[in-house]
């Protein structure tokens, strides 16, 4: 299985390496609501041509918009293949522990830090009837 991660595509559509720091704050730079757009529209595309090479394929990012979640959910049915969301659940307090070590390493493409968690907690929109119906829950460990 191919697993395509939104943190180092986000880079990679900038010319940035994947652990190399863009300087973007919360909702501007990389994470302006234009360039979410393109990397999830980015994302989707290198989907395609790794479903048309017959190559399963799992795509790593937080999907905390309905739009983001349909662009695949419509790719899959394009393409004719099984569409799942898998949902973790984690508790907040263990995504700040998560968050804090991950920054202390310094080795990891994501730049969230608990600013931006915090923010994700408050805005993200919750999967509907439909979407509960197409996910997978999985507890985080």
């Amino acid at each position: 299985m191919v697993r395509l991660r939104s943190d180092v595509e986000r880079k990679r559509l900038a010319g940035l390496a994947a652990t190399a720091s863009s300087g973007s704050g919360m909702g501007t730079g990389l994470y302006s609501p234009d360039a979410s757009r393109r990397t999830y529209e980015h994302l989707a595309k290198l989907a395609e041509a790794l479903l048309d090479a017959n190559w399963p394929v799992i795509v790593d990012a937080a999907f905390l918009k309905r739009w983001q979640r349909g662009l695949f959910r419509e790719l899959a049915r394009r393409q004719r293949v099984e569409f799942r969301i898998l949902d973790i659940q984690a508790d907040p307090a263990a995504l700040r522990e998560r968050i804090a070590s991950r920054a202390m390493l310094g080795t990891d493409a994501s730049e969230a830090d608990l600013r931006v968690l915090e923010h994700q907690i408050e805005t993200e929109e919750p999967l509907n009837r439909s979407e509960l119906c197409e996910s997978i829950q999985i507890p985080a460990r």
